[in-house]
């Protein structure tokens, strides 16, 4: 149908947290707090590039996670 579904997981998340997947800003949905981990959930059209080339990374406030790839 088009739309996928990320979900992204990790510490220090709040719910003013952004994605960058692959050089675009993302809004997640939601996100779940569940102990010192977060979950970030986004929905919908997602650009993937060929397998270990794509790039992920979370912005919360002032502070931005290291870039993953996958």
């Amino acid at each position: 149908k088009g739309e996928k579904k990320l979900f992204v997981f990790g510490q220090n998340f709040s719910s003013q947290s952004f994605i960058i997947l692959n050089d675009v800003f993302l809004t997640p949905l939601s996100f779940d707090l569940d102990g010192g981990s977060g979950t970030l959930f986004y929905k919908g059209r997602l650009n993937l590039r060929e397998s270990g080339t794509n790039t992920v990374k979370v912005i919360t406030g002032s502070t931005s996670s290291a870039t993953f790839f996958f």
